[in-house]
């Protein structure tokens, strides 16, 4: 119960921070990370995101469900902006649009800063990069979600339903499936991803990079007590059980590519 009231405080958190930043909305938080990418909304890797058709299928299965259904969990919303702006290059803003028009749940107060959050625009929180490969394998084991919303894909082998552009070529023919003809063939969202990493880090480094960082720290981190405070609360009976509920799901380790 302790864990379920900390979460519903998290809403009006940011709420606030919309409210106390309203720009959030419409421009990069962090002065420094500004001006990096330009606002194109007929870039075609936007256009291909959008249309669940960027050659990643388990990107594409997920656009494909949240256009049908309004909804897709938390996860799979921070892995769509964690690809459509490292993966692919765009800027935060039109992926970012077209979201919140899709969300049956959207609330701007929530959606934008957490966008920024995953966009690593913010230049507070860590970069957290989403591999959709990986992604596959952990949360879609049996390929089964895949399957449903990527049915181009459905007569593949289970092993490369995550990445069929690395089907064998003695297999191609065998499942009657060419890569590039059948389903697009994906942007090389890896070295893109690698590229955004590493100039962001360099950029957060820089002195007055540090200096906006710390201002927009005491502006609108969170002000909850400290551990030591609360110590004196009972823990939850199983601590590790609540442990995901209590992070909402996000990622902890701040360096990996996963």
């Amino acid at each position: 119960m302790r864990a379920f009231a900390s979460r519903l405080h998290w809403p009006c958190h940011f709420i606030q921070k919309l409210e106390s930043e309203p720009s959030i909305e419409s421009q990069t938080l962090h002065p420094a990370l500004r001006g990096l990418r330009e606002r194109d909304p007929e870039h075609p890797n936007l256009t291909a995101w959008k249309r669940g058709q960027t050659g990643v299928p388990l990107v594409d299965a997920c656009m494909r469900s949240l256009i049908a259904t309004g909804w897709i969990n938390f996860r799979m919303r921070a892995m769509l902006i964690s690809h459509a702006t490292f993966g692919l290059g765009l800027h935060w803003y039109e992926p970012a649009l077209h979201l919140a028009r899709l969300f049956t749940d959207f609330e701007p107060g929530i959606h934008y800063p957490q966008v920024q959050m995953q966009a690593g625009a913010t230049g507070t929180n860590a970069l957290r990069v989403y591999n959709p490969i990986k992604q596959a394998e952990d949360n879609d084991p049996d390929g089964e979600f895949v399957a449903r919303w990527v049915p181009e894909l459905t007569a593949l082998p289970l092993e490369w339903r995550a990445k069929p552009w690395a089907l064998p070529e003695s297999l191609r023919q065998r499942f009657g499936f060419q890569p590039g003809e059948h389903y697009p063939l994906p942007h090389d969202f890896e070295a893109e991803a690698r590229h955004w990493k590493k100039m962001l880090y360099e950029l957060r480094r820089t002195p007055d990079a540090r200096e906006a960082s710390q201002a927009i720290v005491d502006k609108l981190a969170s002000q909850r007590r400290p551990p030591a405070q609360r110590a004196k609360k009972a823990k939850p009976a199983n601590r590790q059980q609540l442990s995901l509920f209590e992070n909402g799901g996000l990622e902890t380790t701040p360096d990996t590519h996963d």
